[in-house]
């Protein structure tokens, strides 16, 4: 059984789009066509449906770091406690878990870092997601994936673009965030490499990013080349408070991704015009 814990989320729609057959949680407990889950209360679960022969892609959380840091208690609740005591017992029933965690938890990186690097987190969010990492770092049926910005047909930056062509209007884009973008599709393989040979990979720990250290006013660039020459892209910079739970900079690099997915990651133009087929 592979089982998705956050199916509202784009990732997990994403996959559900890619198989139908996963099985699904809920933390509603009217909907029967899923197994009841609140990490607001994961002693309520019921965990005999859960062997050895379960997958686990763990993808929910409370996602938004400005959210995290003005709400630190209830971000604990659900991102630190309630998802350690899902883990805890799921591994007891020896589940294989794929853990969800954040290029965050290595901070502010003017140099390239990659899964040998020491972790720094930077904000709430990333410090529950390393936390929770290290807890369960010595178990064989644990893995990570860390997650650098994951660039999809959905995402709320390329609708943005969209809507500024489409009721020509200037695209205000940041230049000063920088991050390795990797590509949705490279995303979703190396999740469906790991939970179906998951003793084949021995990395307990694995950087999702690309090849390319970008900022969004670079993305912006490469979609005017690429989709539409028609928009129109001015630069600004972010209100400090920005600032305050996401560093300028994080340059990703990883040991094992790429040996996972079989081939180098999506480059930034080819994700466009992968995406802009779609």
């Amino acid at each position: 059984m592979n089982l998705i814990i956050g199916k509202n989320g784009f990732i997990a729609k994403q996959l559900i789009n890619r198989n139908n057959n996963y099985v699904l949680t809920t933390s509603n407990q009217n909907d029967y066509d899923c197994m009841y889950l609140d990490l607001n209360s994961p002693e309520d679960f019921d965990y005999s449906l859960i062997n050895s022969s379960t997958n686990i892609i763990l993808l929910a959380a409370i996602s938004s770091p400005d959210f995290c840091e003005k709400n630190f208690d209830v971000a604990k609740k659900i991102n630190l406690d309630g998802t350690i005591y899902f883990i805890t017992h799921a591994l007891k029933n020896y589940a294989n878990v794929l853990f969800f965690s954040t290029d965050l938890i290595y901070g502010k990186s003017s140099f390239p870092v990659n899964e040998s690097s020491l972790t720094c987190p930077f904000g709430v969010y990333a410090l529950f997601k390393d936390a929770v990492e290290k807890e369960f770092s010595n178990s064989v049926n644990f893995k990570t994936l860390r997650l650098s910005y994951v660039l999809s047909k959905y995402d709320k930056f390329l609708t943005y673009l969209k809507s500024s062509i489409l009721n020509k209007q200037t695209a205000y884009v940041y230049n000063s965030l920088v991050r390795n973008v990797v590509y949705i599709e490279d995303l979703l393989i190396c999740i469906e490499n790991l939970i179906n040979n998951w003793n084949s990979y021995s990395a307990s720990s694995i950087n999702v990013c690309g090849l390319e250290s970008v900022s969004r006013f670079d993305i912006a660039s490469e979609y005017k080349k690429h989709i539409d020459p028609a928009l129109d892209i001015c630069c600004e910079e972010p209100a400090p408070s920005f600032w305050e739970s996401r560093p300028p900079k994080i340059l990703m690099e990883s040991i094992h991704f790429e040996d996972i997915l079989g081939y180098k990651s999506t480059s930034l133009a080819n994700t466009l015009k992968k995406i802009n087929k779609l």
